[in-house]
């Protein structure tokens, strides 16, 4: 019995590119990596026989190899707290458009806990990529501080964190939920639910906490039952804000920690028959270009525009030596947008309208 072989054919390697091209491998490494670094400092013709040659032998660059004799993988890690988020998708976007302008790919991964994060920056310091930027960082000070130290740029989003070796992009968030609280205030409500991103138990949405510090500066307080989580997604948001606004004794105003949440609370308003913003303001956070597009519009708070390529060049400025080595901060303004949604005074008997469908009849009428 005859038994058949099959030759596997090796992938051909810098060598046979040289002895092809009738150039050095030296010759060929040149311009591998000289082309990538914008250098020529041999001949077009001499660089055109080595493309030719590659081209013919179907030769692909070993990167990790290149990588590691540079102690260079030529990406940069972008830490997102979540996917489905408008927010997090713009500074994607803009973040990518960065590092491609600089020969860089972006890896993207996400985080949204310390012990996420941790482990992202532990396969950063292992120089999975030359840099790191966290959005909405939970990481200690002191974790971001080593990995700076270790000689990886970083770049964090947070109102919490000093710059220590590391950038840090926040914004006047704080003052903005403050405004927002004031203006359902300074229109009679008092009775103000809040929407909040869903924390592990004990804890507070910091925008949440923010309202409340601000209720308090009115001598009013923020009952427990007034709060629901949520924010975060579109079902449980609706969910949340229906079953509260059928409680006997409902808000008359929601502030909500996301827009996206907001919009959704317009809707459970709607199905539990109530008007926005005659029966319930609402107030959301972010200002994405959805909420314009709601009826009423969203009134909500956030930047002016969603621009984030100034986070991308801070941590290129970082990868470049260009950053001042201490940390520096960039403070994104926000600012109140009244557009419709949070702008009514509560009714003076605030009596629901019937509600819109059957399941929601018999919860009203339970209630009362």
């Amino acid at each position: 019995m005859v038994r058949a072989t099959t030759r596997i054919r090796t992938a051909p390697t810098m060598r046979d590119v040289a002895r092809h091209a009738g150039v050095s491998q030296a010759t060929v490494s040149y311009v591998i990596n000289g082309r990538r670094e914008g250098q020529s400092r041999i001949s077009e013709a001499t660089q055109q026989r080595v493309l030719a040659a590659m081209a013919e032998l179907n030769y692909v660059p070993n990167d990790a190899a290149r990588h590691l004799r540079r102690n260079r993988s030529d990406r940069i890690c972008l830490v997102i707290g979540r996917l489905g988020s408008p927010f997090g998708e713009a500074l994607i976007a803009d973040v990518e458009r960065v590092a491609a302008r600089h020969g860089y790919t972006l890896t993207i991964a996400l985080g949204g806990t310390v012990e996420r994060e941790r482990q992202v920056i532990e396969q950063v310091r292992r120089r999975m990529a030359d840099g790191l930027i966290i959005e909405g960082a939970k990481s200690p000070a002191a974790e971001l501080r080593n990995l700076a130290h270790a000689g990886i740029p970083v770049v964090i989003t947070s109102n919490t964190h000093a710059p220590d070796g590391f950038d840090v992009v926040s914004s006047t968030e704080a003052e903005a939920v403050a405004l927002a609280t004031r203006h359902l205030l300074d229109q009679g409500h008092r009775r103000i639910a809040v929407l909040a991103h869903t924390r592990p138990p004990a804890t507070l949405d910091r925008r949440a906490e923010l309202l409340r510090e601000t209720l308090a500066e009115a001598d009013l307080s923020l009952p427990e039952d007034l709060v629901v989580t949520g924010a975060e997604s579109r079902t449980r948001a609706f969910e949340h804000v229906r079953d509260l606004l059928l409680r006997p004794e409902p808000p008359t105003a929601l502030y909500s920690a996301s827009d996206t949440g907001a919009i959704s609370a317009m809707w459970a308003a709607r199905a539990v028959g109530l008007t926005v913003p005659d029966d319930l303001a609402v107030i959301g956070t972010g200002n994405i270009d959805e909420g314009r597009a709601t009826w009423p519009p969203l009134t909500t708070i956030g930047p002016e525009r969603h621009q984030f390529t100034e986070i991308g060049e801070l941590l290129f400025a970082r990868l470049l030596g260009e950053a001042p080595p201490e940390g520096q901060r960039l403070v994104v303004p926000w600012q109140l947008f009244p557009r419709g949604s949070g702008e009514a005074a509560p009714r003076p008997d605030h009596q629901q309208p019937p509600a819109t469908n059957d399941q929601d009849k018999v919860a009203v009428s339970e209630r009362r």
